[in-house]
């Protein structure tokens, strides 16, 4: 009788536990998503889902969302890289980018066309 009571509580300690990994999971994805800009870049799929319902999904279904949401990441993160720098320009004569003020090639300083 005495095991029994032990078992039931350390399943109640193990819950809590398991709750407080999937809100901390939560709270990190929609600050995470948060900060690289989720829905707001035309990526299409669940790479536009707003930076509130990776949270929502990931505190409901975490053994689903959190994984999926690990894989869009990478593409987030690229979308925030390139809408950070600005509009660029390719260089007709050397092939590099620069931003699209500029108006010469910083590498062969050529005449942007």
């Amino acid at each position: 009788m005495g095991c029994s009571s032990t078992v039931t509580e350390w399943g109640r300690v193990m819950e809590q536990w398991m709750l407080l990994i999937v809100a901390a999971s939560a709270i990190t994805v929609g600050i995470d998503a948060s900060k690289l800009g989720a829905g707001k870049y035309k990526l299409g799929g669940m790479a536009d889902t707003s930076p509130i319902t990776w949270a929502l999904g990931v505190f409901f279904l975490w053994i689903v969302v959190l994984p999926v949401y690990l894989i869009y990441r990478p593409r987030l993160a690229a979308a925030s890289a390139q809408a950070a720098e600005g509009p660029m320009k390719r260089c007709a004569v050397c092939d590099q980018t620069y931003p699209a003020e500029y108006d010469r090639c910083p590498v062969c300083a050529k005449t942007a066309a």
